[in-house]
């Protein structure tokens, strides 16, 4: 959901159930490809946290997590 703009920018926000907001910063794309850029990320982030050796509230510094999100990035936004 847009919920500023900035700059002739939008920033959009998604809520997770576990009170985790995922922020993005775009040009205005279609509310359906921000929603599936969201669920995407929401859904890597999930498997992220399942992991046992990751500590909850810590910084996610992962190259792996990060191509994974540019990826999608790329599958949605551009």
């Amino acid at each position: 959901k847009v919920v500023d703009k900035v700059n002739h920018q939008m920033v959009s926000v998604f809520l997770t159930a576990g009170h985790v907001k995922l922020m993005l910063l775009h040009c205005g794309k279609g509310e359906d490809a921000i929603r599936n850029f969201f669920m995407d990320v929401h859904e890597l982030y999930a498997k992220y946290c399942m992991n046992p050796f990751y500590q909850f509230d810590t910084p996610i510094d992962s190259k792996h997590f990060e191509s994974r999100v540019r990826a999608a990035g790329r599958r949605y936004l551009l």
